[in-house]
Formats: C-alpha cells, sequence, structure tokens
C-alpha cells in the first residue's frame, strides 16, 4: 500500500487514508505491523532446510515471506538460526502480567513492581502502557 504520491511540483501529497487514519488514532496506529512467526513455524522451517530444500520451497510450504525465509536460510547456513527461545528471552506467564498492573494501580513505583514481581522494569513499563493505551482506546471507541 503507498500512502504517498509525488505532485506534478514535486512534493510529497500524502493519501487521504494515510491521513484519516493518523487523523482518527496516532501516528504509531499508521505503520506497519510486522508478523512474529512462532518457533514451532521456525522449527518446520528448520526441517525443510535440513532435508535439502530451498528457502524458496520453505516460503512456499509455510506460506511466509519469501525474504523471511531467505533470511532464516541464511542464518541457518553460517548456524545462527534458532527454533527455540534464548537463554536469555523470558516468558511471563498471564498471571505475572495481570500482578503486574494490579500492583500499579495500587500505586506501586515500576522498580518495586519490577523486585516484588521479578519482572524486567522495562517490561513492567511495557505492560502499564500498553494496558494504559489500551483503555484509552476503549474510552474513545465509547464516545
Amino acid at each position: 500500500m503507498n500512502t504517498s504520491t509525488v505532485s506534478t511540483t514535486g512534493e510529497a501529497e500524502i493519501s487521504k487514508e494515510a491521513t484519516d487514519t493518523i487523523a482518527a488514532g496516532s501516528v504509531q496506529d499508521a505503520k506497519k505491523v510486522l508478523p512474529r512467526h512462532s518457533f514451532e513455524l521456525r522449527r518446520r522451517a528448520m526441517e525443510i532446510f535440513q532435508s535439502g530444500g530451498s528457502y524458496k520451497n520453505c516460503a512456499r510450504i509455510l506460506n511466509i515471506p519469501l525474504y523471511t525465509a531467505r533470511d532464516w536460510f541464511r542464518c541457518y547456513s553460517i548456524g545462527t538460526f534458532r527454533t527455540e527461545h534464548g537463554a536469555r528471552q523470558q516468558k511471563y506467564t498471564p498471571e505475572q502480567k495481570e500482578a503486574v498492573l494490579t500492583l500499579r494501580q495500587q500505586g506501586a513505583s515500576y522498580n518495586k513492581i519490577s523486585k516484588m514481581t521479578k519482572v524486567n522494569r522495562a517490561t513492567v513499563l511495557q505492560w502499564v502502557h500498553q494496558e494504559r493505551d489500551r483503555q484509552a482506546k476503549a474510552v474513545q471507541d465509547l464516545l
């Protein structure tokens, strides 16, 4: 989707659709959201590569973008392709997230929440801000 065109004077013009998106929400809403691929999908790609399949076959079989499969194949070729979470990647439970949000509603500081729940401070901030944005959007939708 092209959101801008070049006029005869050489100036960029933003399409009405992009302008409406920016006016209705934030600039962040207008950004392209890239899909995240599951580790199960990555595991299946690894099996294709190990059996001698090309990245083009992988993209077709798994219905993923060709360039994603190409990048995965390049990582596989040099030995850096991962099919599992790294040791430094955390997986938090919904209960932990709920506890973080509850503590913040009760007025606890970000640092205190992080220490109490053993959730990284940056993650605490991210969850609180996401919840705040979600609530603001819900109120806006009611109006």
